[in-house]
């Protein structure tokens, strides 16, 4: 029987919190019907360094052991809580190589990774996070780490707009059937006097609004964010990111992630999971 289920990847790391991750997953699996499964790299001079080839055999057969453990763990826990099934796999080489050839074999839907508390953008670093939102196609969610996307509660979703074509702003139509509230869109303008409009733009669609571009946007647009208790800021890639000419630019998108503390889900509107 053919299996409809859209494929996540969820990059962890098991010296940081992998049960925050996973709840947000497990959310995203409940909206694009997908089935989960884990990666985790670790490099092998993080468990070895020592001449004696049995020796550095022997460490790392001991590392891989509690490396299981740690992840089963963390995913016997989120699975039975949420009744879905989690799989896993990790390998011990170079970090970027290993995660760049698990996506081209595996042609997941969409990635998962999780943030941590520090300036860096997540464990496996700025050049892999750039390289998954640059060229992968599929979905990719930033997950919180303090505000969790929980399964069990209502969706209310962000969306961060450039420019005044509504066709590119809206999420797949999954997440606008999954939530239950108006879409309310942030849009940064430049060489405007006010920081944000005294009363936010209404339609029939969402609820807009707008932003003086300056060195505190990303800032108040978190505090909106929060505001509003949006759990889901999507930010449509071909949009924001490809066009040089946008308000919002590439360069950007590292300040966007550190600043702004709910899941971020980066979408392409040239390859939407149905």
């Amino acid at each position: 029987m053919e299996n409809n289920k859209s494929k996540i990847l969820v990059l962890i790391d098991v010296k940081k919190n992998i049960e925050s991750t996973l709840k947000s997953t497990v959310a995203l699996a409940n909206i694009i019907n997908g089935e989960i499964t884990l990666f985790y790299v670790k490099k092998p001079t993080d468990v070895v360094n020592v001449d004696n080839q049995l020796s550095a055999i022997r460490g790392i057969n001991e590392d891989y052991t509690l490396v299981e453990s740690k992840i089963q763990k963390a995913v016997n826990a989120i699975s039975k809580s949420h009744n879905i099934a989690i799989n896993y796999n990790f390998s011990y080489g170079n970090v970027k190589n290993e995660i760049i050839k698990h996506i081209d074999e595996n042609n997941p839907d969409a990635i998962v990774i999780g943030k941590r508390k520090a300036k860096a953008v997540n464990f496996i670093g700025d050049n892999v996070t750039n390289y998954i939102i640059d060229n992968f196609k599929g979905l990719v969610m930033i997950a919180s780490r303090k505000n969790v996307l929980e399964p069990s509660n209502e969706l209310n979703l962000g969306v961060l707009k450039t420019n005044n074509d509504n066709k590119n702003l809206l999420p797949p139509d999954v997440f606008l059937e999954y939530s239950t509230s108006k879409v309310k869109s942030f849009m940064f303008i430049k060489n405007t006097n006010n920081s944000i409009e005294k009363s936010p733009v209404t339609n029939n669609d969402n609820t807009e609004y707008v932003f003086e571009k300056n060195e505190n946007a990303i800032k108040n647009l978190s505090n909106y964010i929060v505001q509003n208790k949006i759990n889901l800021f999507c930010v449509n890639r071909e949009n924001n990111i490809k066009k040089e000419k946008s308000v919002f630019v590439k360069k950007e998108i590292k300040n966007l992630i550190d600043k702004i503390d709910v899941p971020l889900l980066f979408t392409d509107l040239r390859n939407q999971v149905n």
